[in-house]
């Protein structure tokens, strides 16, 4: 009886022997890949997964970059003012004075804050006036331009001298000769100097 609990005994853990066996070899028959090959893959499978959240993370930067539309759609105003700008000036260049003080109007009232252009735009709009023949409007504007201490330097040049020949057409020649004074003080290598007089304006 005991030879028969002892050959049942190692029937039993021959056969659980055989069955943990066969499970392992069946496992290890699903593994493709050599451990170090698995390592590697695994290494690579965390170099994509790093990457994947760079990317997340470079895509996320450039999705709050594209939120400040509002510069960009600033930057495309201003091209678009600068082309109007251009093309005012060629139509005023064109002699058609009424369309060009139209768009130079228009341009102004964009301009939030006073910088070169809007003060440009100032010192054009009186010369449509003075062809116009509205003199009084133009002096109006040039004496602006004159008298503020912001106005671009530029401007303020073509200001002074421009305002001056209107008192030449105007006949009030003394204050004509105090703005060609002004000129030649303030800038002494002005490229308008040889018409700060109004023996010139014809």
């Amino acid at each position: 009886m005991k030879h028969f609990y002892l050959l049942f005994s190692v029937i039993v853990f021959c056969f659980l022997a055989f069955t943990y066996c066969s499970s392992v070899k069946s496992r290890t028959v699903k593994l493709t890949k050599p451990l170090d090959e698995q390592s590697k893959s695994e290494n690579s499978e965390i170099k994509k997964e790093k990457e994947l959240k760079k990317m997340k993370s470079k895509y996320h930067s450039r999705y709050e970059d594209t939120i400040v539309v509002s510069i960009s759609t600033e930057k495309k105003q201003k091209l678009e003012d600068s082309d109007k700008f251009d093309q005012a000036l060629q139509i005023f260049d064109d002699g058609n004075y009424r369309e060009a003080e139209k768009i130079f109007n228009e341009i102004i009232k964009s301009i939030e804050k006073p910088n070169q252009k809007y003060y440009n735009i100032q010192f054009y709009l009186a010369e449509c006036k003075i062809q116009f023949g509205e003199n009084s409007n133009a002096e109006e504007l040039l004496k602006k331009l004159t008298e503020k201490s912001t106005t671009d330097h530029l401007v303020l040049e073509k200001s002074i001298v421009r305002l001056g020949q209107l008192y030449c057409i105007m006949d009030k020649k003394d204050l004509a000769a105090g703005y060609f004074q002004r000129l030649k003080r303030e800038f002494p290598k002005s490229v308008y100097l040889n018409f700060a007089d109004c023996n010139v304006i014809k």
